[in-house]
């Protein structure tokens, strides 16, 4: 048997109150700083699947771990979707080379490390 105690008759019957007026169009949570809810009558139900980031665009081949272009390849189809700001990239580029790293090891951070140019896309 379940047992019932007098504030969950109460909270009860609140809830059916509320739901009642909820549907004589009273609003259910009353704010001063919010507008009125739209009717449930004027809100149109239409499926859409939410169709994701670039960066889950990008996560969804899938490509075995030890396959030995997996770099590569999400390298260029990194590529293929960024568009690079050059002169974002140029003033990144400047100041890692004035941190006294050398152009090849920028690109090899721009390779292995693209988290730290993500900034740099426009």
């Amino acid at each position: 048997m379940i047992s019932v105690t007098e504030d969950d008759i109460t909270y009860l019957q609140a809830a059916i109150l509320e739901s009642e007026q909820c549907r004589t169009g009273k609003t259910p949570i009353p704010c001063d700083q919010l507008g009125d809810p739209p009717r449930p009558s004027d809100i149109a139900d239409i499926f859409s699947s939410v169709l994701g980031d670039i960066f889950h665009a990008m996560d969804r081949p899938k490509v075995p771990v030890k396959h030995a272009s997996k770099k590569g390849y999400f390298v260029a189809l990194q590529n293929a979707f960024f568009i690079w700001d050059e002169d974002q990239m140029a003033e990144l580029r400047e100041r890692m080379a004035k941190a006294g790293k050398t152009d090849e090891e920028i690109d090899s951070e721009l390779y292995y490390n693209s988290k730290l140019f993500r900034g740099c896309v426009a």
